[in-house]
C-alpha cells in the first residue's frame, strides 16, 4: 500500500516583511573625515574643593559607586574596587577583612558597607550570599596581600 502524500504544515500566505527604507550604511572614509585638533592650551591646576553638604556627598558617592560597577568585571573585582575607594591607603596596611593571621581587621562599618553594596549590585538568593561574600573577602584579602609588592614596583 503506498504512503499517503506529505502535506506541508503551515505554508506562509502573507508576503515576507520588507526592511524599512533606510539609507545604506556608508563606511567611514578616514582620509576625508575632518579631524579634531587639540587646543593649544597650557595645563591648569585642579581646584580641590571640599564637599559642602551631606546631600552632595551622597550624590558623589553614588556616582563613584556606579562608575566602579561599570568598570568592574565581577562581584569580586567590584568588592576590591569598593575597598580601594572607601579606605585610605594607610588604613589598609597590615590588615585583612576579618583580622586573622596576626593582622588587624579592616573597619567593620566600611566592610559592612562594601558587603551591602556588593549584594545590591549582584543580587543572589539568601542561601548564596555567604558564598558570594566569602569569594569577595578572599579577593579583598588577596589584594591586600599583593598590594605591597605592587606599590614597591610602582615607586621604582
Amino acid at each position: 500500500m503506498p504512503a499517503p502524500p506529505v502535506q506541508p504544515l503551515n505554508t506562509p500566505t502573507e508576503p515576507p516583511i520588507q526592511p524599512l527604507n533606510t539609507p545604506p550604511v556608508q563606511p567611514l572614509n578616514t582620509q576625508t573625515e575632518p579631524r579634531i585638533q587639540p587646543l593649544n592650551t597650557t595645563p591648569t591646576k585642579l581646584l580641590v574643593q571640599p564637599f559642602t553638604t551631606p546631600a552632595t556627598q551622597a550624590d558623589d558617592e553614588d556616582s563613584v559607586i556606579f562608575k566602579l560597577r561599570s568598570r568592574s568585571t565581577s562581584s569580586k573585582n567590584f568588592a576590591v574596587q569598593l575597598v580601594r575607594s572607601f579606605f585610605m591607603p594607610h588604613e589598609l596596611e597590615g590588615r585583612n577583612v576579618r583580622g586573622v593571621m596576626n593582622k588587624l581587621p579592616l573597619d567593620a562599618d566600611k566592610i559592612s558597607k562594601v558587603k551591602d553594596t556588593v549584594f545590591k549590585f549582584f543580587p543572589v538568593a539568601a542561601s548564596q550570599q555567604d558564598i558570594l561574600w566569602r569569594d569577595c573577602r578572599k579577593a579583598i584579602d588577596a589584594f591586600l596581600r599583593n598590594r605591597k609588592s605592587v606599590d614597591v614596583t610602582r615607586s621604582n
